[in-house]
């Protein structure tokens, strides 16, 4: 089985949690469509209000501006807690459409596509939400030049947000190879949560490599 960077990262820092309930959870809000369901409550990151004499419309970010806008409401998630429950409701409204449970050495991952859509460089990212607390955005089959330098920009771009400077905690490198197979960067952030910047070999054969920003509700 290949690596998967945001249970990774889970593991290295914090209990993993039974994420059952949460896809059950969403299957109920969902109710078996795979469109998404009517947005009720808090708007999701960067989605736009609709209709209403008075109501402007929320621009819609691109590229580091929006990455930035998704860590803003994960650090607000995180602030309050993300239980299973937590988790459901943050995918019936940042998803565009049913998330797809993906399950890991640690536990199931719910995958999707982001709404609105994250591109960073002409690189896609997906939404993944684990059941101990991650809330991650990963972009998968880059070349190891393009994941070193999206993790590079995305250490600077998203350093604002650290209380501490960046912690380099990468696993040591296989003894076969001079290149480590993975790289990872944690630093505390206001209250609870941990962000994480990090980089791993997703297939050896193709020599493709994933990046992932994610969020940890540490408490």
């Amino acid at each position: 089985m290949r690596p998967h960077w945001p249970a990774a990262v889970v593991i290295a820092v914090v209990a993993t949690a039974c994420a059952g309930r949460t896809d059950q959870r969403v299957r109920e809000v969902w109710g078996g469509s795979s469109q998404a369901p009517g947005r009720e409550g808090p708007q999701r990151p960067g989605g736009r209000e609709s209709g209403g004499e008075g109501v402007v419309d929320a621009p819609v970010l691109h590229g580091w501006a929006r990455l930035d806008e998704v860590l803003d409401g994960a650090f607000s998630e995180a602030a309050v807690g993300t239980d299973d429950e937590a988790m459901a409701r943050l995918a019936q409204r940042w998803c565009a459409v049913e998330p797809v449970p993906r399950n890991t050495d640690e536990g199931r991952v719910l995958v999707c596509a982001p709404d609105p859509p994250l591109q960073i460089d002409g690189h896609g990212f997906s939404l993944e939400l684990g059941g101990a607390g991650v809330i991650g955005l990963v972009s998968q089959e880059l070349s190891e030049a393009e994941s070193t330098r999206l993790a590079e920009q995305a250490l600077r771009q998203t350093e604002r947000w650290c209380t501490h400077p960046w912690t380099d905690v990468s696993p040591p490198s296989p003894p076969t190879t001079d290149a480590p197979a993975a790289q990872l960067h944690i630093c505390p952030v206001e209250g609870s949560a941990l962000l994480t910047v990090g980089r791993f070999v997703s297939s050896v054969e193709s020599e493709l490599w994933q990046l992932s920003v994610a969020v940890i509700d540490a408490s």
